[in-house]
């Protein structure tokens, strides 16, 4: 079965830090005069905050339903305000769901695709066939079969509602993903989902159980810059391949200071290596940068006790731990209708589903907006902002 078409095959415009449809420029050109239609009043660069230098940006939307302040990394700043504001506009899109429902308990409305509980569920969640919901359309992937997805699995929204609302979906922008097209916004919500997926994995092992890379075999400019960064402001860091039976490149960073003795971490999933390393190499300093900046509503609490207890810098590996090379294949191909491809085929054979999606946008051109789901796939919905070191 072939992926449902949304923009054909375009070749990508756009290799450096990720591959996108277009340069970023192009993009933030797009987008730039619609900022105010979707409330956001600023674009910030941070970056100036901290000693890395990695560009991180912010985009403020004062009336935002779920977080009011998104943020942005890449290797350039053009890269990093697009991430920013991108990111701000996925929120618009998902707190506002207009599209059309049918009302009804999944043993009417459902299709048998996939069961409610694997879905991300909240703690004690009361989700059953029986429960009655509303239900938006969703597409599959491969193929373009019409599947139904609860609304609110979709939708996000803070906002106080006067009704009763039983326990029973984990709200989450896991999976929810805008870009240039749609395949392009269906494509970096999977990544996400897988990274998360792996994720999961990691952090459930003991950190000596971590597969480390060893920082020298890695030959990517971008990848090179980012970690001479790390270096330069005497910073620990570790890469450590956390990908898992689904072959898809993922990497967590783990990033130190002297100066900022707090441990934060990033990731990142792609078919292209180094594209997955750089996201992971960006995203542990723009995880500093949100604890730095302070606006980020979503750091919890003890990420700001803990600068009060100094974190030691961390001890060296010890000869047990596994260390392999910078050396997984680059799988990615000249489109990305033909990536998406690859990735949905890969959840398909190894996970027993087809990962869908439903399509948030509301016809802004050069604005996709989806929300991407993969029955199956693991999620922490805690998952760590800041790592604690324990124990080996």
């Amino acid at each position: 079965m072939g992926v449902a078409t949304m923009t054909g095959a375009a070749g990508k415009g756009h290799l450096r830090g990720t591959h996108r449809l277009v340069p970023p420029e192009q993009t933030w050109a797009s987008i730039r005069p619609l900022l105010a239609v979707f409330g956001i009043t600023r674009v910030a660069d941070v970056t100036g905050l901290d000693e890395l230098g990695i560009p991180v940006y912010q985009a403020i939307r004062p009336a935002s339903a779920t977080l009011a302040v998104s943020q942005g990394k890449g290797v350039t700043h053009d890269l990093a305000k697009v991430s920013a504001a991108m990111e701000m506009i996925e929120f618009a899109h998902a707190e506002r769901v207009g599209l059309p429902t049918v009302r009804g308990p999944a043993a009417e409305c459902g299709d048998g695709s996939y069961e409610l509980r694997e879905l991300q569920l909240v703690a004690g969640s009361l989700v059953s066939d029986t429960v009655v919901l509303d239900w938006v359309q969703g597409t599959t992937v491969l193929g373009g079969r019409k599947v139904p997805v609860p609304k609110r699995y979709v939708e996000m929204s803070n906002e106080f509602r006067r009704e009763w609302a039983p326990p029973l979906f984990e709200t989450s922008t896991n999976g929810l993903a805008s870009g240039n097209s749609l395949d392009e916004a269906v494509l970096h919500g999977l990544y996400e989902l897988v990274e998360r997926d792996c994720l999961s994995q990691i952090e459930a092992m003991p950190r000596s159980r971590h597969v480390r890379v060893d920082p020298s075999t890695i030959s990517d400019d971008d990848c090179q810059w980012l970690m001479a960064r790390f270096r330069a402001a005497d910073n620990w860091f570790e890469i450590v391949d956390a990908t898992n039976d689904l072959d898809l490149p993922c990497y967590v960073v783990n990033l130190w200071s002297p100066s900022f003795p707090v441990l934060v971490s990033g990731s990142g999933a792609h078919l292209d290596p180094a594209v997955a390393l750089n996201r992971a190499l960006t995203e542990a300093a723009q995880s500093r940068l949100a604890i730095i900046s302070g606006t980020r509503e979503s750091i919890p609490e003890q990420v700001y006790l803990l600068q009060n207890v100094r974190q030691d810098r961390p001890a060296p590996l010890g000869d047990d731990v596994a260390v392999v090379a910078f050396d997984r294949a680059d799988h990615s191909g000249a489109t990305l209708t033909g990536d998406l491809a690859i990735v949905a085929e890969r959840l398909r054979r190894h996970r027993g589903r087809d990962p869908f999606y439903v399509d948030l946008g509301i016809g802004h051109e050069m604005i996709a907006v989806a929300k991407v789901v993969a029955p199956g796939l693991r999620f922490e919905a805690a998952h760590g902002l800041v790592e604690r070191v324990g124990p080996r």
